[in-house]
C-alpha cells in the first residue's frame, strides 16, 4: 500500500547510463531487461499518491504492473523513451501532464483506465491502448505529436472531451494481433476537435 506519497525522480544522462548499465547486470532475460523501468511499481495499492520525472532514459521510465488504487498526479518531462508504461493494472488517476517524450508519454495495456484529465505535448506518440485494455478519458489536450491516441488489440476507448493540435493522426485503429478482435473509439463529434496534418483515419 501506497497512501499519500509523492515520489520525485529525476537525473542526469551520466546517472541514467550507469542505472541502465545496473538493470542490464541484475536482470537477466532478455525479455525483462527490455521491459524494466528506472522505476517499477509491482503489485501495488495506490492511495493518493503522486509521481513525477524528469531526464531520465530507460526504455520505460516508469512501468506500473498489477496494480489498483488512485493516483492524484502523473508528471513527466525531457524523458528520452517512453514516459509512462501501465500494464495489468487497475487505475484512476486524476491529472497527467507529460511534456517531451522520445516514444510514447503514455503506453497502457491490459486492465482498466480512468484519466480524469490528461495532457500530453511533444511526445513522438500520445497515447496508446492495447491487449483487450479499456480506457476512459474525460478531459484531453495533445499537442506536436505523430499520434495522439492509439487503440489496437481489442481495445476500447470511451472520451468525453478532447482537443489535438498539430499532429499527424488524432486516431488510429488497428489489429496487431489475429489473437485479438477489433478496437472501439467511443466518443461525441462536437466535443473532440482534431486539427490533423493527415486528413484521414488510419485503421
Amino acid at each position: 500500500l501506497i497512501k499519500n506519497w509523492k515520489f520525485v525522480i529525476t537525473s542526469n544522462e551520466s546517472l541514467t547510463t550507469k542505472l541502465k548499465k545496473k538493470i542490464s547486470r541484475v536482470v537477466n532475460t532478455f525479455q525483462n531487461n527490455k521491459d524494466i523501468g528506472c522505476v517499477t511499481f509491482s503489485n501495488v495499492e495506490f492511495h493518493n499518491a503522486s509521481i513525477d520525472i524528469s531526464n531520465l532514459g530507460c526504455k520505460n521510465s516508469v512501468h506500473i504492473i498489477n496494480s489498483i488504487g488512485k493516483i492524484n498526479e502523473l508528471g513527466a518531462q525531457n524523458i528520452s523513451n517512453d514516459a509512462f508504461d501501465i500494464d495489468f493494472s487497475s487505475l484512476e488517476i486524476q491529472e497527467t501532464k507529460i511534456n517531451q517524450a522520445g516514444s510514447e508519454c503514455l503506453s497502457l495495456k491490459t486492465g482498466s483506465y480512468i484519466f480524469r484529465k490528461l495532457d500530453v505535448k511533444n511526445c513522438t506518440h500520445g497515447v496508446s491502448i492495447g491487449e483487450n485494455g479499456n480506457l476512459i478519458i474525460d478531459n484531453f489536450l495533445s499537442e506536436n505529436s505523430e499520434t495522439s491516441l492509439t487503440i489496437k488489440d481489442g481495445s476500447e476507448l470511451f472520451i468525453k472531451n478532447a482537443k489535438m493540435n498539430n499532429i499527424d493522426y488524432c486516431f488510429k485503429v488497428y489489429r496487431k494481433s489475429n489473437m485479438f478482435n477489433y478496437s472501439k473509439i467511443n466518443y461525441q463529434y462536437a466535443s473532440v476537435f482534431c486539427n490533423a496534418n493527415i486528413k484521414e483515419f488510419s485503421n
